[in-house]
């Protein structure tokens, strides 16, 4: 008999929901020795990307090579005794010393603690610029040719807690990068730039001009170039076709999302990490640059604390970096737990909005209290639609057949046949096949107002991932709504969020997550679920839905339609959508999730409210800076990747005049050249 806490139902249902997303999910996911799911036939589910290459493409190839040989996989390294590793190290042009106790001591100028999107520019313009740079990265780097691309293996070695991280009341569902490229390896595509309205909160309400100066112009157009960002998809996948044709039978705005890829890239598993290497991540781009400079990059290894010592003549600056301690579990070693302590000038933490706070509080940097404060995470949930289509009852011969085993045909809403022998079928979508993103709206973002509002998007969509996201009504149906996953489009409505949560440290020195979107989110979440349902029903679906776990007329309606397919009765729909308002948003009443952690040792212009200056030197830490999404003052309202990257390479460009500055010389006119393929 299991035994409740003293919290009584809320502490059920927080249980519940927790259980049932890892079991289903879990189930969905699973695979046999040869890589199959009984499951997936049923789903017409290929289980990897049936289009994958054979080969990477020649330019990815030629950046994992030079990247090879700047990488340094200690937790894998072969080695019984610290000194084992010493010539290992010295081999990548380091000093090293191995100490009396066992403790390594590495010299270099700059340590760069993560290798996302700040980390990788951070790291490629320091060491463009002649400074001995090392980037420090808890993740392993898989090759492209050596990506499982199955939600299994994937999630489990390149995300969070294996994808299961969430908010400490279990609230909200957390999705971040943990693997050589960050978050970058594993996104979605979606390479948007500052929004204006964002950039010009920044500058003057947080007192950062450069935001919206030229020079920030300069920083966003190069991480863009070097990203081959492009607009002008060649093929819309079946979801975001969908909801471009409802958004535009709508009226309201419909966009493209840039994407940091080719126009003619249309690989559904990118958030397992890009097969070809088409998706310019940044293993493929700044960590290639980094390493053909000369930087040297560490992996399996978790950076514990920054080291400071006194700065004496500086009042607001009273300590300064001394460098890293660091360790790592080594597989084969006798005392499997090495520590390294890694001396440099100057620290970058790039370890992202959840790993920057957490390490500078490990390390007693607190700031005034603003470490870990200003959570902001982008809340975010979805809305769906079961489509058809009317054929003849015997399949198009000129189609392919369902794969063997394809044997039921959940029940939809009014599958019958017609007087004239056609009838409804469901519609094949695949979400998880095609581009995962290329079509958005903004049209109850409110940019022309606040700038806080919600948008919408489409998410990348696998079997784990729907079915953990799947309200349990009953288990009948569980089950039909599980039979749905190839006819079902969903719409992400993507949250900006102005309200803010916190970031702390448990016993273990790990993050814990403290949030939950305030009732403005909350309202513009809720708009946002309204434009979703209604664009997806004005697309054509024969039933819509939310992830609401309330009653079955509360969360799905399927909408009554004439012989030319529009709707008949506007009122009804809109009576549904009161009852989803009504269903409301409530903790563990809703799947909300986050892939955009951001804020957590913000810039500003005064060490009373943020974490950083202008320039992205910690306030109370000389030669201590931070270059991730942990810089935003506020939250962006649009996929972040290129603002972080942009306010890296500003933060990095300011830093390596400074050394340079330091040593007596200004910066070579003449940088190493980004890196390119070989001919």
């Amino acid at each position: 008999m299991v035994e409740w806490d003293n919290n009584g139902l809320i502490f059920r249902s927080q249980a519940f929901k927790g259980i049932k997303s890892l079991i289903v999910s879990s189930i969905f996911k699973a695979t046999d020795e040869k890589g199959r799911n009984l499951l997936w036939p049923a789903i017409m589910y290929a289980g990897t990307d049936p289009e994958r290459p054979l080969t990477p493409l020649p330019e990815r190839l030629s950046a994992e090579k030079i990247l090879a040989e700047a990488l340094l996989d200690i937790q894998g390294a072969k080695a019984e005794r610290p000194e084992d590793l010493c010539d290992v190290i010295s081999g990548h042009g380091l000093q090293v010393e191995c100490m009396a106790d066992g403790t390594l001591e590495v010299v270099c100028d700059a340590v760069v603690v993560g290798s996302g999107a700040g980390g990788g520019v951070t790291a490629a313009l320091l060491a463009q610029s002649g400074i001995k740079v090392v980037v420090l990265e808890k993740g392993r780097f898989t090759r492209a040719a050596e990506l499982q691309l199955s939600e299994s293996r994937s999630f489990t070695e390149m995300y969070e807690l294996g994808s299961l991280m969430t908010t400490q009341d279990a609230g909200m569902n957390i999705l971040a990068g943990a693997t050589l490229g960050g978050g970058t390896r594993v996104n979605w595509q979606a390479s948007f730039g500052t929004p204006p309205h964002v950039r010009a909160e920044w500058a003057t309400q947080h007192g950062l001009p450069d935001i919206a100066s030229e020079k920030f112009d300069r920083a966003l157009n190069a991480v863009r170039t070097r990203l081959g960002v492009t607009i002008g998809i060649k093929q819309h996948s079946k979801p975001n076709e969908k909801l471009k044709k409802g958004l535009e039978a709508l009226g309201v705005h419909c966009g493209e999302i840039p994407r940091n890829c080719s126009r003619g890239h249309t690989c559904g598993h990118c958030c397992f990490g890009c097969p070809s290497g088409d998706k310019q991540d940044a293993t493929g781009t700044y960590l290639a640059d980094a390493a053909a400079a000369g930087a040297t990059i560490f992996t399996g290894i978790f950076a514990e604390k920054v080291l400071t010592e006194k700065n004496e003549g500086d009042s607001l600056r009273r300590l300064r970096v001394t460098g890293i301690a660091a360790r790592v579990q080594l597989a084969c070693a006798s005392s499997p737990e090495l520590r390294i302590i890694f001396r440099a000038r100057c620290v970058v933490s790039s370890a992202g909005a959840l790993h920057t706070p957490a390490l500078l509080l490990r390390s007693n940097i607190r700031v005034n209290g603003n470490v870990g404060k200003n959570l902001r995470l982008h809340p975010a949930t979805a809305v769906n639609g079961v489509f058809s289509k009317v054929q003849e009852g015997k399949r198009d011969p000129s189609k392919p057949p369902r794969p063997p085993g394809h044997t039921i045909i959940p029940p939809l809403p009014r599958v019958e046949t017609a007087p004239d022998g056609t009838r409804d079928i469901p519609e094949d979508i695949l979400p998880w096949q095609g581009s995962i993103f290329s079509v958005f709206s903004n049209a109850v973002a409110d940019w022309t107002g606040s700038g806080y509002g919600a948008l919408l998007e489409t998410p990348s969509a696998h079997p784990g991932l729907i079915a953990g996201s799947i309200p349990w009504l009953s288990g009948a149906d569980f089950k039909h709504t599980c039979a749905w996953m190839p006819y079902v489009s969903s719409a992400l409505v993507l949250t900006r969020d102005r309200g803010s949560g916190s970031v702390t440290i448990g016993r273990d020195g790990l993050p814990r997550l403290h949030y939950w979107p305030d009732a403005h989110d909350r309202e513009s979440m809720m708009r946002g679920m309204e434009l979703g349902l209604r664009a997806l029903a004005a697309a054509g679906a024969l039933m819509v839905g939310t992830v609401q776990c309330g009653k079955r007329e509360n969360t799905r309606y399927e909408p009554p339609r004439d012989a030319s397919g529009a709707m008949t009765d506007p009122a009804a729909f809109d009576a549904f959508l009161g009852r989803v308002r009504k269903e409301g948003i409530s903790k563990h009443g809703i799947t909300v999730f986050s892939a955009h952690q951001m804020g957590t040792a913000r810039m500003g212009a005064s060490p009373r409210n943020s974490v950083v200056d202008a320039r992205g030197q910690c306030w109370h830490v000389a030669g201590l800076y931070v270059a991730d999404a942990s810089l935003f003052p506020t939250s962006t309202g649009v996929n972040p990747m290129i603002t972080v990257e942009a306010m890296a390479y500003m933060v990095a460009e300011g830093l390596a005049e400074h050394f340079t500055s330091v040593k007596g010389h200004s910066i070579s006119e003449e940088k190493p050249a980004p890196f390119k393929a070989e001919e």
